[in-house]
């Protein structure tokens, strides 16, 4: 799980990856865990909280799973349209609003 994380996870202010040399676990207790991601880059430090859980999952589940993530993924697209949006407006609503 704590490879998982660092693999999935990168700095939220240069975009940075991470490395297991990079993380600390702060608290750990049953299925909960915090850890401390230290960026080697540009030295930010994010917190982040996960907790491990199970249940069952059935077709309908991993049907609606898998609709859910290919209408809501993000590509490189997405991400520089959102880059010149916010570039391009000077405040929430100009940016949510009905332009």
């Amino acid at each position: 799980m704590i490879e998982s994380m660092i693999q999935q996870n990168k700095c939220s202010d240069c975009w940075a990856s991470f490395s297991d040399e990079n993380v600390d676990i702060v608290w750990a207790a049953g299925s909960n865990m915090n850890l401390e991601f230290h960026c080697h880059e540009c030295g930010n430090t994010t917190m982040v909280k996960s907790q491990l859980m199970s249940f069952k999952i059935n077709n309908d589940i991993l049907q609606s799973m898998d609709t859910w993530h290919k209408n809501n993924s993000l590509d490189k697209k997405k991400i520089v349209d959102l880059d010149e949006k916010l570039k391009e407006n000077s405040s929430i609503e100009d940016l949510f609003g009905d332009n």
